[in-house]
């Protein structure tokens, strides 16, 4: 009985022993933390994830399929109407810019001409005998003038007084008719005559030169159809053009495909068997409105074809941006946070979160593109949703 009280006294004392080991240990843990550290847990100061915001890639370069028209097509227009008279040119001849390739009956055209150039002769005729005229009396009123000067002069020598006064007035009325003598002359209407004439004849000419059916472009004539007293009106197509030194490639964008490649002066393009293997093209145009019927922005890209690279009538990719373009600054989709219609960031400035309102872009993977921050800002990852503008925060 004594034995057994004995043990039980002796466990008693081993627990509470093991109980104050316990207590000295874990308070010896405690006191392992800073000062700092153990007043930020009291004050209850939130711990955070940040990680540096960069650049993440979207995906691969945006392309689209275009296709290769035949040639450049020029329209030659008749630019007067008659019959044929003469045809100079065949399909398939080459022909160069301005040379002619057919004549229409000119009719009264011809006339026009010839009348306009004798309407210039005679205007010049006219200006040149003005000016002849204008210049003898000129010449006259000079030598009436220097001939009352030297009156004027003997009248002081002879001391006579009336011959003075009535040369003074002639000399000062002879000045007064070579001051207005250009005012009277005839010289600049004769002037004006011959500039209407000459208008009228560069006109005759125009309209003569209409009645010659000539190339727009160089390149290698086709679908002429014409023969030889045959009519054409004005405006009348008469032929093509084909210029195959030259292509153009065109496709259609949807609205962010045209945002995306708007600005660029050329773009890559290849075809999807070679794609190492592409040229830089010409952007040419980019409609600044989308087709009414399609929806779509036609984008015309222009190149030069001497070495037949690009064969007409087949497929194209155009890479309409490269892959620095795909490029961007992007967070996690996770670190976002929206407020209704806004949508916000935190990123850490000193040892505050702060708030910083963005604009979405594009999504790729767990990574979407924004606006509103920049490269190396240190964004919060974790516990964002529950902090407030400003808040202290501690990184983890």
């Amino acid at each position: 009985m004594i034995v057994r009280l004995y043990t039980k006294k002796r466990a008693a004392k081993w627990m509470i022993t093991a109980a104050c080991l316990a207590l000295t240990t874990t308070a010896a843990g405690c006191s392992s933390a800073s000062p700092v550290e153990q007043a930020q847990v009291q004050a209850g100061i939130p711990k955070v994830k940040v990680e540096p915001i960069k650049l993440h890639s979207m995906g691969a370069p945006l392309e689209q399929i275009a296709d290769v028209n035949a040639s450049v097509q020029v329209g030659v227009i008749a630019q007067g109407s008659g019959t044929i008279t003469e045809i100079l040119k065949n399909n398939g001849d080459k022909v160069t810019k301005g040379q002619v390739i057919a004549r229409i009956s000119a009719g009264t055209a011809h006339i026009s001409v010839v009348t306009a150039e004798a309407s210039v002769s005679s205007a010049e005729r006219a200006l040149q005998s003005a000016q002849l005229e204008l210049e003898s009396n000129r010449a006259q009123l000079a030598r009436t003038i220097s001939g009352y000067e030297k009156q004027m002069k003997e009248a002081i020598r002879a001391n006579n007084e009336e011959l003075y006064n009535t040369t003074r007035d002639n000399l000062e009325s002879s000045k007064e008719q070579l001051k207005f003598l250009e005012s009277k002359s005839s010289v600049p209407a004769a002037k004006s005559q011959l500039e209407t004439a000459k208008v009228s004849l560069a006109q005759a000419k125009a309209n003569l030169e209409a009645y010659n059916i000539t190339a727009p472009s160089s390149g290698t004539l086709a679908e002429l159809a014409i023969t030889v007293g045959a009519s054409v009106t004005q405006g009348s197509k008469v032929c093509l053009v084909l210029n195959a030194n030259q292509i153009t490639i065109q496709a259609e964008l949807s609205e962010d495909s045209a945002e995306r490649v708007r600005g660029k002066k050329k773009v890559r393009v290849y075809y999807a068997d070679q794609p190492k293997v592409g040229r830089e093209i010409r952007v040419a145009y980019l409609s600044g409105a989308p087709s009414t019927t399609t929806r779509l922005y036609t984008l015309q890209l222009t190149a030069d074809n001497k070495d037949a690279f690009f064969v007409p009538g087949s497929r194209v990719q155009v890479q309409l941006t490269t892959e620095e373009e795909e490029n961007v600054l992007a967070v996690p989709t996770g670190s976002i946070v929206r407020d209704g219609n806004n949508t916000y960031v935190f990123v850490l400035k000193g040892d505050k979160a702060q708030r910083v309102q963005i604009e979405l872009g594009r999504l790729g993977g767990m990574y979407q593109e924004i606006l509103g921050v920049s490269a190396g800002d240190k964004l919060i990852v974790s516990g964002q949703h529950t902090l407030k503008d400003g808040e202290k925060v501690q990184t983890q």
